[in-house]
């Protein structure tokens, strides 16, 4: 449900069979030519995959515990959200401070124009989304 990159869900059922990192390591590198230190793999178990499952719980628990007055329905998709910024991202020019496109479309949509990878964070280098937006616009 968490839609996990195929890395993190190896990870995921390398942590489940109970593997140390060594180990881990090992197979990171023999299935994906990944080197990863134990820092980061610790980093990914105790910071990245907790959040990721509690973001996802949370989306869950507001889609069945919010009323139909306060929920919005993406113009893109046509889903019905509720007004969250799990769900949608904040927009003060808009009346109820929310984005009229939900995060889902709004992640296809810079994934479409190259700006963004399927499962890694937008880039952080300007020059990258310069070119990119100018290559996207030709």
């Amino acid at each position: 449900m968490c839609n996990f990159s195929p890395i993190r869900n190896a990870l995921l059922d390398m942590k489940i069979k109970k593997m140390v990192y060594p180990e881990i390591i090992e197979e990171l590198l023999a299935r994906f030519g990944l080197k990863y230190n134990e820092n980061y793999l610790s980093n990914i178990f105790a910071r990245e995959i907790p959040n990721a499952i509690a973001i996802t719980a949370k989306k869950n628990r507001l889609l069945i515990e919010t009323p139909i007055e306060e929920q919005k329905a993406c113009i893109r998709c046509g889903r019905v959200f509720p007004r969250d910024t799990v769900f949608f991202g904040v927009n003060n020019s808009r009346k109820d401070h929310f984005s009229s496109v939900c995060k889902e479309c709004e992640k296809k949509r810079r994934i479409e124009r190259g700006v963004q990878n399927k499962y890694d964070k937008r880039s952080k280098d300007p020059t990258l989304h310069a070119m990119q937006v100018i290559e996207a616009r030709k």
